[in-house]
């Protein structure tokens, strides 16, 4: 099993390296072979199919239909290079050649594709109806190069007419002699009832009008050319366009136009609905008119980004309400923002600093659409002198805080706005009114910071202890700067609010080492602390729930080498212990018999 899978995967091998060389070729043919470029297009699918082929089980035949379609891929592979190799020209008058050789290929890989497990391949979509579609893709591009071929040669003869019988020595300039095809009279462009018109280079559309093909060509009809709209399927289940076919049909034609086979033998043509294809078409419609819309609202966005100026404020405010709705209504067209010919980041900026705008909140609006689009734009947006804008219009505009809690979400922005000194001091002159939403996004940018002990010191006097208790709990300060941390704390004038923002046991534990440190100032500050805990039932509680902190209480008054002020201290918050709880309660929080006894 295991050589037969090796086999199997040697041969893919070759098909895929064919199949790439292949594509390869005729995808580097030049504008006017488009036909041959849509060629290499349903190739790739017929790739993606057979590199699916390589998680599926080896079978006995499947190395033989793979060489099979070795040799046919190699084959349209030396009729494109030679087609390619021809002089331009004389390119328009080899099509008859290329069709026919490229038609043998075609039917061939048809085959392989239909004995190759297909099927039983699990994908999100059905691979089968998939192969199926590629298939009759190839067999219209041999009827869309054939007719182009007579769509040439019919333009040749009129030109040939016109110029009075010059046939001889027009065809005698270009190399060669013009042969029409045999069952095609002159006058006749197509047996098909319809026709294709040649698009010459001049008609070509330029890159901003440029519509995208859609990603599967048999998304066309073969007869029009155009979009299926309502797509069916014949008996030999071709799909087209149903006004398409039934034309055709009544026109006396009874031949599949590409397979010829017989479309009808009770002389009633019989179409079924083709559902499927109808959805992926118009799924593909709307992918199409969704990246249409981003494509013309990019282009707006920078037209009107370059009509911002401090020569004419009066556009410049109406350019940036039009900026502002736009990145609402599409916001990837925010991608454009820093486009390098776009600039509005630093015209933003300057309109921010120069104050020089009557609309500061909607440019803040802008800037904040910006910065949320990407973390480059963070960094973009995010310059010293802008921060600092910011800053000071935070005091005035709620926006320029949402600003900087976005920029601030970015590491390198926010170790600028904590580089500027007075950035914490105004983010904390915020939280006075905790209930606004101008405090909670203050709240979530210093968060966002690493600050100083003395502003998170400030914040917790007004009332954000987040910082603080972070800070305060951290095993990497000092037992000095934790006895300032905590002497600060004692004299913030607790509320019921402030104190739920305070239970925390980590805070009580280390509280209560202080109690017994080596300083007098660490031990006066624990104790004051404390004293304004036990005025709290819940923080009263989360102190009783520490086995040490009675004990450590106890152990201070009894002390003989502790000063008789904090024996003193010590003292009364016991009292205070014994007045608020049962003394039952607070004997159960003793940790030994002796402490018990001295008690």
């Amino acid at each position: 099993m295991d050589f037969l899978t090796n086999g199997r995967d040697e041969a893919l091998k070759k098909v895929l390296e064919g199949l790439s060389a292949l594509i390869g070729s005729a995808e580097t043919i030049q504008h006017e072979e488009d036909i041959l470029h849509r060629y290499a297009g349903f190739m790739i699918h017929v790739r993606e199919l057979i590199r699916k082929l390589q998680s599926q089980p080896a079978t006995t035949n499947s190395v033989g239909l793979l060489l099979r379609m070795e040799t046919e891929v190699n084959k349209a592979r030396e009729v494109i290079d030679g087609y390619k190799s021809r002089n331009r020209l004389s390119r328009p008058f080899r099509y008859r050649s290329v069709v026919s050789k490229l038609n043998q290929s075609s039917k061939e890989i048809y085959a392989v594709l239909q004995l190759l497990p297909l099927t039983e391949i699990n994908t999100a979509l059905n691979i089968k109806e998939a192969a199926d579609a590629i298939i009759h893709g190839i067999e219209s591009i041999q009827l869309k190069l054939s007719t182009n071929t007579n769509a040439i040669l019919s333009s040749f003869d009129q030109y040939v007419s016109e110029n009075s019988g010059n046939q001889h020595q027009t065809s005698a300039s270009l190399g060669f002699r013009v042969a029409r095809p045999k069952g095609i009279a002159s006058s006749s462009v197509c047996p098909l009832p319809f026709q294709i018109q040649v698009q010459e280079e001049g008609d070509r559309p330029h890159t901003d009008s440029y519509q995208q093909l859609p990603p599967s060509s048999f998304f066309l009809c073969p007869l029009t050319g155009e979009v299926l709209e309502d797509p069916v399927s014949v008996s030999c289940d071709h799909s087209f366009e149903k006004k398409a076919i039934e034309d055709y049909f009544h026109a006396g034609q009874n031949l599949c136009p590409l397979c010829s086979k017989e479309l009808s033998s009770s002389g009633n043509l019989e179409l079924t609905s083709n559902s499927t294809l109808r959805n992926s078409i118009l799924e593909w419609k709307r992918r199409e008119e969704r990246t249409n819309a981003e494509r013309n609202a990019k282009k707006k966005f920078i037209d009107t980004a370059a009509k911002i100026t401090l020569d004419n404020m009066e556009d410049t405010n109406r350019a940036i309400g039009d900026l502002h709705d736009l990145m609402i209504e599409i916001p990837s067209c925010v991608s454009a923002a820093t486009d390098s010919s776009c600039k509005l980041v630093p015209k933003l900026a300057e309109l921010l600093m120069n104050d020089s705008s009557e609309n500061t909140s909607t440019v803040l609006q802008c800037l904040l659409l910006i910065a949320r689009f990407s973390d480059e734009n963070k960094e973009k947006i995010g310059k010293r002198g802008v921060i600092k804008c910011l800053l000071k219009h935070s005091m005035t505009e709620p926006n320029a805080v949402a600003v900087l809690l976005e920029l601030s979400r970015n590491k390198v922005v926010a170790g600028k706005i904590e580089g500027i000194p007075y950035s914490s001091h105004i983010l904390i002159s915020f939280l006075d009114k905790p209930s606004s939403p101008v405090a909670e996004m203050a709240r979530k940018v210093l968060e966002n910071l690493t600050i100083d002990i003395k502003s998170t010191v400030m914040m917790a006097k007004f009332g954000f202890f987040t910082p603080f208790l972070v800070q305060f709990n951290s095993q990497d300060i000092s037992d000095e700067i934790r006895a300032y941390m905590a002497e600060e704390l004692a004299q913030i004038q607790l509320s019921e609010t402030y104190a739920r923002n305070l239970e925390n046991e980590q805070l009580i534990v280390h509280l209560t080492e202080m109690l017994s440190c080596h300083f007098p100032s660490g031990k006066m500050a624990s104790l004051k602390c404390i004293t304004q805990f036990i005025a709290f039932n819940e923080l009263r509680t989360c102190f009783l729930k520490n086995e040490c902190a009675v004990p450590a209480l106890l152990c201070l008054v009894n002390s003989k080498t502790v000063e008789e002020e904090l024996k003193q201290k010590a003292l009364e918050i016991l009292i205070l212990l014994i007045r608020r709880l049962n003394p039952a309660i607070l004997a159960c929080s003793l940790s030994s018999p002796q402490m018990a006894y001295k008690t």
